[in-house]
Parts: structure tokens; C-alpha cells; sequence
């Protein structure tokens, strides 16, 4: 972010935290790079598509289907996490 300080994944959640399989772990710290990217490239645009693709992968509904699926607090704290950052970026 411009003027700001570096954003990395690792703000967002530990991902063993969440006890995700192996094959979806990666994926989603995939996506979650890429938001990253997007951040350090000061791409606000992509930040948010990607940022909106991962809440979609976490947010309950069944299509597309959840990497994260449960109730705990640390679904509960990822999903804040991330509305917090569309929020401060303005997402629509």
C-alpha cells in the first residue's frame, strides 16, 4: 500500500490454525499470495477480486464450495480479518 506498511499473508491467519487438508491448504495460501501481490504492487483493484474469491471460499454458502468449513474462533477471526481489509480498501 502506498505510504504504507507491507502487508504479508501471515497478517491474516496462520494457516495451521485452521487445519485445512494438504491439497486445499496450498491452494488457499495460494490465493492468499496473490492478495499479497496485489498489496505490494499497490494493485487495489485485483486486491479486492482476489480478497472477495477467498471471503467466497470461506463465507458459509455452498456454491462455490468452502475451503473452511466449521465454527471456530479462528474461522470466526479470518472471516473479520478479511471483511476488515475489503472494508479499509473500500471493495465493493
Amino acid at each position: 500500500m502506498a505510504g504504507g506498511s507491507r502487508f504479508t499473508c501471515a497478517d491474516l491467519f496462520s494457516l495451521n490454525e485452521l487445519k485445512l487438508e494438504p491439497e486445499t491448504s496450498s491452494v488457499f495460501e495460494n490465493m492468499l499470495k496473490q492478495v499479497d501481490y496485489f498489496i505490494g504492487i499497490d494493485n487495489i483493484a485485483g486486491t479486492c477480486k482476489q480478497l472477495e474469491a477467498v471471503y467466497k471460499k470461506t463465507d458459509g454458502v455452498e456454491n462455490p464450495p468452502d475451503f473452511i468449513t466449521g465454527d471456530s474462533p479462528e474461522i470466526d477471526n479470518l472471516i473479520m480479518m478479511i471483511q476488515d481489509l475489503m472494508n479499509i480498501l473500500e471493495c465493493k
